[in-house]
């Protein structure tokens, strides 16, 4: 009884550890592979206490090796628009400007009830309430009714210009880079960039940094 108890209370800790280190996220708010990676966590915790015979190794090193991995991919991810649409995906529009896309409802796999459910949940009674429905890279719905502003559109983030939220809203690269020198701004200088269906314009520049 002893062993176990020490052998659940060395995974319970580097569990913990592990946690800390990938962040604070509530489980709805996983993206995939962190969601994979917590899975495969709790299976590989379970084992070794469970069964005494498996050697308490076998379980910590496939841990630190799941957690490096998760750290070096979100690292990755950060600077990559391709390993990020790959890892994370991109959000899907379902409702937009007030018009439901029926064949984006059919690729994500959601039917219209479901659909409905999900709106009434968010204290939306009617489809026709609703502006904008879009699907976040999470599984979570953001629904915008049809009052203000609508949504707000990166257009920029970063330093790289987000080619396919341009073509959503119908304008092209040499209209953003003009909207760039209304704001005196160069692309590279650029960490956000958002304009909303009112037409206002956020610009936030980054940070910079101190030579050594």
């Amino acid at each position: 009884m002893l062993v176990i108890f020490f052998r659940t209370a060395i995974i319970y800790m580097i569990l913990i550890i592990a946690m800390r280190i990938t962040g604070k996220r509530q489980i709805a708010e996983l993206q995939v592979s962190e969601f994979v990676t917590a899975i495969m966590l709790s299976e590989l915790a379970v084992q070794p206490i469970s069964n005494i015979n498996i050697p308490l190794f076998y379980a910590i090193l496939p841990i630190l090796t799941l957690i490096s991995l998760e750290v070096i991919i979100t690292f990755l991810v950060t600077k990559s628009k391709t390993l990020k649409r790959l890892f994370d995906g991109e959000p899907s529009f379902l409702i937009k400007r007030g018009i439901l896309d029926q064949s984006e409802l059919i690729k994500q796999r959601i039917s219209v009830d479901e659909f409905i459910g999900e709106l009434r949940q968010k204290d939306i009674s009617a489809i026709d309430d609703v502006d904008y429905a879009i699907l976040e890279q999470n599984g979570k719905l953001s629904v915008f009714p049809k009052t203000g502003s609508g949504v707000s559109f990166p257009l920029i983030i970063d330093g790289d210009i987000n080619r396919r939220i341009l073509n959503l809203i119908g304008q092209s690269e040499v209209w953003l880079m003009e909207r760039l020198t209304t704001h005196k701004a160069e692309l590279g200088s650029v960490l956000l960039f958002t304009i909303d269906d009112a037409g206002n314009e956020h610009l936030i520049r980054k940070n910079r940094q101190k030579a050594r």
